[in-house]
């Protein structure tokens, strides 16, 4: 059975009224991630899991959706499980709406898997 975890990083830094929350969820082969900038806009994605994934500013993806969060939630849920023959494999580039800039970064350490994430500190 593959290694799951799932941690939610609550952001306290807070511009133009905007408070960054990030979710992920970690698999053997990806991290599942939910960043959400505001209520009416969440993106979800699909990263692949290596030696370090930066949830804060994922650089590759192998599957995103941005759109409203019932919609974005529904469509990384429907998703097959990273390690089933059909789930999608091929890298792209990250959506810069996963990117949480270094001015909204709080320094909330956070282990995911044995490696320490976020920003450093």
């Amino acid at each position: 059975m593959p290694t799951r975890s799932s941690h939610t990083i609550p952001s306290t830094c807070c511009l133009d009224g905007q408070v960054p929350e990030i979710a992920c969820y970690e698999c053997e082969h990806c991290v599942d991630l939910v960043t959400i900038r505001n209520v009416n806009r969440v993106t979800t994605a699909r990263v692949p899991a290596r030696d370090r994934v930066d949830i804060v500013a994922p650089e590759i993806a192998v599957w995103a959706s941005e759109c409203p969060p019932q919609q974005a939630l529904r469509a990384l849920l429907d998703l097959v499980h990273s390690a089933h023959p059909d789930a999608l494999t091929a890298n792209y580039s990250a959506p810069a709406s996963l990117n949480i800039p270094r001015a909204q970064q709080c320094p909330i350490p956070t282990k995911l898997g044995g490696v320490w994430l976020g920003m450093a500190l």
